[in-house]
């Protein structure tokens, strides 16, 4: 290495120091979460603290006529259980960060209901399936709010239906109705009142999802033309187009959310393309382009995504259909303890110019190479995460010399 790469890359580490950068995409690592002993798998909620909850299916070869069986699980630290009795049908919504779940059952001596398993014990609800629920034990049941033994009717926007889907911790309700003239429309419900959502004249609305922040996702569409489907964000009673707020265009891609958390970043399918999207920070990315460890890949759709960023859904992995799981990897975080420190910088700088290696090698936008981007994602990252203890994250004057004097070492060997 000369000495004009090494005062370049010095002034670099300065200057990246100095001011703000454009924010990288995120990365993550992919899990296979199984199937046990089933034919195929998919995850549809996730907690906070990590608890996954999905279904399994089961084909049947000997009569494909018959249709296939399915069983929901629960996915906890790297083990995959299944759910209830093999002689009901039950569906699981919803979980709380408490590992309440809700949702729907029905089997022998059991008609179709909605139901709430807490501390190993099913309640049945006097009402149809559950489909969310809060810390607070509010559940949402069709066009019922059910807490505390107490059913309270949400009314409708005027027609005959109203379907609610999902409570944030504020006790707002997102779902959709009809209103007079049979048309189907997005709504909040708090405060003991219904509004429908902003939905352009002669569209048609729905929504799956609601964050604490009152920001709720859903999709569009014309009823006179069903592949007109656009996904959409309501944010302070406005409507926004997440394909344009992505700056993609035309009708190239249709997002259709699932789910938002309370970082506003957004998960489900885009439509036509058949991929998995996150939107975040008016960007929106193929969940395949942002996978940097796990097995093959084709990841087919999101449905949740939790407050850790953690995303689960189904796809496609080493051929088989299997539910995922997507952890984020602390970008700048070269040797996976969760901080971006000079540990991580000494990585870089040991295998600096050297190629074929791994993210634990330093090569972290894997371009094949360990060399000034990843060194620049070190730096403008540098302190972020947990450290352990004790800690100590060195002023930025400490890291410019680190840097330099690392350089300036690498640059001096033969």
């Amino acid at each position: 290495m000369t000495g004009r790469v090494i005062h370049a890359l010095a002034i670099a580490g300065i200057i990246v120091l100095s001011v703000s950068t454009v924010r990288a995409a995120p990365s993550y690592t992919l899990t296979d979460l199984g199937a046990m002993d089933a034919d195929r798998s998919s995850a549809n909620r996730i907690n906070n603290n990590g608890l996954i909850s999905g279904t399994v299916v089961y084909e049947n070869y000997e009569n494909p006529f018959m249709g296939s069986e399915s069983r929901p699980f629960l996915y906890e630290n790297g083990s995959m259980t299944l759910f209830g009795s093999a002689d009901f049908e039950i569906n699981i919504s919803d979980i709380n960060d408490q590992g309440h779940l809700v949702g729907r059952v029905v089997g022998p001596g059991v008609p179709e209901t909605g139901f709430l398993y807490k501390n190993g014990s099913m309640t049945y609800l006097p009402l149809d399936s559950a489909s969310g629920i809060n810390e607070s034990e509010q559940i949402v049941v069709y066009e019922y709010l059910y807490e505390n033994g107490t059913v309270t009717n949400l009314g409708t926007l005027g027609g005959a239906k109203t379907r609610a889907k999902a409570i944030n911790e504020s006790g707002q309700i997102a779902g959709y109705g009809w209103d007079s003239e049979n048309r189907r429309l997005a709504f909040l419900y708090e405060n003991g009142s219904m509004t429908a959502l902003p939905t352009p004249e002669g569209l048609q609305s729905l929504c799956y999802d609601i964050n604490d922040h009152g920001q709720i996702v859903g999709k569009r569409s014309n009823p006179s033309g069903p592949t007109d489907i656009r996904g959409v964000l309501w944010d302070d009673g406005v409507m926004y187009d997440l394909t344009d707020m992505a700056g993609l265009g035309g009708d190239t891609v249709l997002m259709r959310p699932r789910a938002i958390n309370n970082s506003g970043q957004i998960v489900g399918r885009a439509v036509g393309t058949e991929f998995a999207f996150l939107y975040e920070d008016g960007n929106a990315y193929n969940l395949d382009d942002l996978v940097v460890s796990g097995p093959s890949h084709s990841l087919y759709e999101a449905f949740d995504i939790n407050d850790l960023g953690q995303i689960v859904g189904w796809g496609y992995l080493d051929g088989n259909t299997r539910a995922f799981l997507l952890t984020p990897v602390l970008p700048g975080d070269v040797d996976g303890d969760s901080w971006v420190s000079g540990t991580d910088l000494s990585i870089i700088l040991t295998h600096w110019g050297q190629s074929g290696l791994g993210r634990e090698h330093g090569d972290l936008n894997g371009n094949g190479t360990v060399d000034g981007p990843d060194y620049s994602e070190v730096i403008s990252n540098w302190g972020t995460g947990s450290p352990p203890e004790p800690s100590g994250i060195p002023e930025p004057t400490t890291l410019v010399v680190l840097s330099i004097g690392g350089l300036i070492f690498f640059g001096r060997r033969p």
